[in-house]
């Protein structure tokens, strides 16, 4: 076959040379994870995700797939001579069936695994009735109730129907700055 110059190598993208689903589905054979917890009948949590300390080969793969967010884990205190380790995770429900249905057709070693996500993830609802719901009363109302009026994470979530993981992404997303410990141990107190 024809070889691939190395100059071709130095002036085009990674997508451009490596990208397709075979690679893909390669790289998730060997790095990647399909993960599925059901929590009740209606409510299951599920995610492909791709894990490599070289961050460009999983910044390609995120543009290839084009869902998903790429999250980066620092070296912890233990093992301070790791890596970061960066992540691709593809979570919403949709992306999740569009992809493993593109993995299916090329994976070997983890093909199994990505059959018992696809079926949990068509067998899920379409996308959860509170998505949504944080956005649309918008990042001055969360803060408003936060700050202003001293609701905790937990009374936010549950005004709105959702949990106190939602609103504590939101308020990271939208750069609304939460309590100190001894700010909330102060509001705790005083309640009680």
């Amino acid at each position: 076959g024809k070889g691939v110059s190395l100059e071709c190598v130095r002036t085009r993208s990674v997508t451009e040379i490596f990208m397709d689903w075979g690679y893909i589905a390669g790289y998730f054979d060997g790095e990647g994870t399909a993960w599925c917890n059901k929590r009740g009948k209606s409510h299951n949590a599920l995610y492909l995700g791709w894990v490599n300390t070289n961050r460009e080969s999983i910044d390609a793969i995120h543009a290839f797939v084009g869902c998903g967010h790429v999250r980066t884990r620092r070296k912890d205190r233990v093992n301070a001579h790791y890596k970061p380790l960066h992540c691709l995770v593809i979570s919403r429900r949709s992306d999740v069936i569009r992809v493993a249905k593109e993995l299916l057709a090329h994976c070997i070693i983890k093909r199994e695994a990505i059959l018992k996500v696809l079926a949990v993830a068509e067998g899920m609802s379409d996308e959860n009735p509170n998505r949504g719901k944080l956005a649309a009363a918008g990042p001055e109302e969360i803060r408003r109730r936060y700050w202003d009026d001293k609701s905790n994470l937990q009374e936010i979530g549950d005004e709105f129907g959702v949990t106190r993981g939602a609103v504590k992404n939101y308020m990271v997303r939208n750069n609304i700055s939460r309590r100190s410990l001894q700010e909330g141990l102060a509001l705790y107190r005083a309640g009680t």
